[in-house]
């Protein structure tokens, strides 16, 4: 399962309480934006994933960064050197949610899988999407879906 399955969730499906993080990005020219939605973290988690996809602001602002950039051996090198550096310094605390990411550092999985699990698409597979925001909200207890109380009235 990928790492963005973890958090994603049916209209029926409750939301588990922790931290809840939404990254919206956008294509490279400013346009197409998308906010995904990310809940059951831990403090830890939401550090790790900020302090990663900060990194994907446009690179025409700062070559440093990967949003806007060719997706490429060199550029998914860099991202992976990255992230590894990331992982070590600002470890997540949920080890059994962030099994994809354990793995990838162990066994050099493909970085464009984890970046597309948590921003989306990139325009035509040529550059990486830019993370343009963050938004951090805390859940204090499971959220419960009504989904199933108004599906009669999508028949």
């Amino acid at each position: 399962m990928s790492f963005y399955g973890h958090y994603t969730f049916n209209c029926d499906e409750n939301r588990p309480a922790g931290y809840m993080l939404e990254i919206t990005s956008w294509e490279n020219d400013a346009d197409n934006y998308k906010t995904v939605p990310i809940y059951g973290l831990e403090l830890d988690d939401v550090k790790f994933l900020v302090k990663f996809f900060s990194h994907f602001k446009s690179c025409s602002r700062n070559p440093d960064n990967f949003g806007n950039s060719d997706v490429n051996e060199e550029t998914n090198a860099r991202i992976m050197q990255v992230f590894k550096e990331t992982f070590i310094e600002c470890p997540p605390s949920s080890y059994d949610i962030f099994a994809d990411f354990k793995e990838t550092i162990d066994e050099e999985y493909d970085i464009q899988d984890i970046v597309y699990d948590i921003i989306g698409t990139w325009y035509e597979g040529e550059m990486y999407r830019v993370a343009d925001s963050f938004n951090v909200f805390y859940v204090p207890a499971e959220i419960e879906s009504k989904f199933h109380d108004l599906s009669s009235l999508l028949t």
